[in-house]
């Protein structure tokens, strides 16, 4: 019984080890509450914000996971979407209206405005994580007006992740670490 309940222990193991695994979503149509074990990618945009708002100029969806836990995992994502001129202001406005920003303490960086997620801060707090840890666990949005682009991002990663610090010492180095292979904040 000992030897058939050990077998069955090692397999069990075997297989955990074999699921973690990265998983990366490319494309709009790629889009998927449900991507991230940590939800990261159910607060990312509005509800029904691509459903209302689909007549974007250009725009692409990223998303990326090593969800192997035994090496310090990462679920990252971003959406970008430009909008034609007549159509950005609604969009902007429907961002501020259906999601809760901080406008208090935004960012700037090259003519990009970033608004952290409280929505998404707070869910966190709901499962007893730490809310106010940027840069290990958010979600944001930046707004560019002179390009008409809305940006949606976020990640989740163990303090320890190489570079992750950066977040607090150089933001326009943390975005080109960890976006810099989907999108360009220049």
């Amino acid at each position: 019984m000992k030897k058939i309940f050990s077998v069955i222990l090692i397999v069990v193991c075997v297989l955990f080890l074999f699921s973690c695994g990265e998983m990366t979503r490319r494309g709009i149509d790629e889009f998927h509450r449900g991507s991230s074990d940590f939800s990261l990618c159910a607060w990312l945009i509005p509800n029904d914000f691509l459903e209302i708002y689909d007549n974007y100029v250009s725009g692409d969806y990223f998303f990326y996971s090593n969800n192997n836990y035994i090496n310090n995992g990462i679920d990252k994502a971003l959406m970008y979407l430009v909008y034609e001129e007549d159509i950005y202001e609604d969009v902007k406005q429907y961002v501020f209206d259906n999601m809760t920003l901080d406008i208090v303490n935004k960012r700037e960086l090259n003519g990009y405005v970033f608004y952290e997620n409280l929505s998404f801060a707070d869910s966190l707090e709901y499962k007893d994580i730490d809310p106010d840890s940027f840069p290990y666990q958010y979600n944001m949005v930046a707004i560019n007006d002179e390009k008409k682009t809305v940006l949606f991002f976020g990640l989740i990663a163990g303090k320890s992740y190489e570079n992750i610090e950066l977040g607090n010492t150089d933001f326009a180095k943390y975005l080109e670490v960890f976006y810099g292979e989907y999108y360009s904040f220049e």
